[in-house]
């Protein structure tokens, strides 16, 4: 009997790449989509892009003709709740405490991964699920599973799964994961797919100019944008459209060089804005940490640790201060180390562990 495989179908080309890898795996797919736009969010209809988007009823019917073209049936998971709950509120609440939210984290934590998986696998009746992620399952050497770097270093994607528990990665497959960008291209004209290439780029929760729209009018207000000595030298449009290492454009008042966002004062609803050198980090604190392998560190180790999702692994020292909190030190300073951001931690491609930068 062919074994049935839950597969996240979102429409773009490395799910529907991953339903066909299935199907050559000798595996029965089922695509499963989940719904997770809310009409009644503040400025819903402003929402025209990324995941959360107005334009949700034709994006599903469109994911549902992908699927007959796949030759597999699809369903669609109503999940607006959740989704609610676990991404937009979180959203909203990180950037009015003037820290960087990682939407997508959480996403995978408590939706996508969390509900939608244990509803995908009963609507399926399957018992495994899988999705398009750049990102790899491997064993960790003493029996168990554990999460590893996408073969395509450019577009992996395991960064904004550190936070799934170990114990999930032996129902999860991965089957994009292990092609680099020129094989996925390959795979797509042999299939037949080539026109999902477009949507091949991993997708933003909301677009940046689309944001000011989570929130209530209450919740943004324009302030002061001060230098690092205090003295005002613009205005910003509200603490929630900017995020720490954001460029500023304000130059004439700060001197000939470009300034970035360097600090956000919620309590002030001040932007500190300073030259792109003062972004420069070596060390910072993390709490929330998790290690995936189980056994975790309890003296200084090295690792090679990102802090968002664009960023190149840099070697750094990880040293345990208290439980669930650690020191990260680069072995050279970083651009733009933002608090409530993720920083995952990777050996030889292998996701050990993670945590939020405080």
């Amino acid at each position: 009997m062919t074994r049935k495989v839950a597969v996240g179908l979102d429409g773009g080309l490395k799910s529907a790449l991953a339903v066909e890898l299935l199907r050559r795996q000798g595996y029965e797919p089922v695509c499963v989509t989940m719904a997770v736009f809310d009409p009644e969010a503040a400025a819903a209809q402003t929402f025209h892009g990324g995941c959360f988007t107005c334009r949700e009823r034709e994006k599903l019917a469109a994911i549902s003709a992908l699927a007959g073209r796949l030759g597999a049936t699809h369903s669609v998971i109503e999940l607006k709740d959740e989704y609610r709950a676990h991404v937009l509120d979180y959203f909203r609440g990180e950037h009015l405490l003037g820290r960087a939210p990682g939407p997508c984290v959480e996403c995978n934590r408590h939706v996508k991964f969390g509900v939608f998986m244990e509803r995908a696998l009963e609507a399926a009746g399957a018992d495994l699920f899988a999705t398009g992620h750049c990102a790899r399952i491997g064993r960790d050497g003493k029996g168990g599973f554990t999460l590893c770097a996408g073969a395509d270093v450019l577009r992996d994607q395991s960064y904004n799964l550190w936070r799934l528990a170990p114990e999930q990665f032996s129902t999860i497959l991965f089957p994009v994961g292990e092609l680099t960008a020129a094989q996925v291209r390959g795979l797509a004209r042999e299939c037949g797919l080539s026109d999902l290439a477009e949507n091949a780029q991993e997708q933003s929760f909301v677009p940046q100019d689309e944001c000011p729209g989570l929130y209530e009018p209450g919740d943004i207000a324009p302030g002061s944008v001060v230098d690092r000595r205090g003295r005002v030298v613009g205005r910003h449009k509200g603490i929630v459209c900017y995020s720490v290492g954001q460029r500023f454009g304000i130059v004439a008042q700060c001197g000939p060089e470009p300034v970035f966002v360097s600090e956000i004062e919620p309590d002030r609803n001040v932007l500190v804005v300073e030259g792109r050198q003062a972004l420069l980090s070596d060390a910072f604190m993390a709490d929330e940490v998790r290690w995936l392998l189980g056994w975790g560190i309890d003296s200084p180790s090295e690792f090679e640790v990102k802090i968002r999702v664009r960023h190149a692994p840099a070697p750094a020292t990880v040293s345990p201060i208290a439980e669930g909190r650690v020191l990260v030190r680069f072995a050279n300073p970083q651009l733009a180390v933002a608090p409530g951001q993720s920083a995952v931690f990777y050996r030889d491609g292998v996701v050990w562990g993670g945590g939020v930068i405080a």
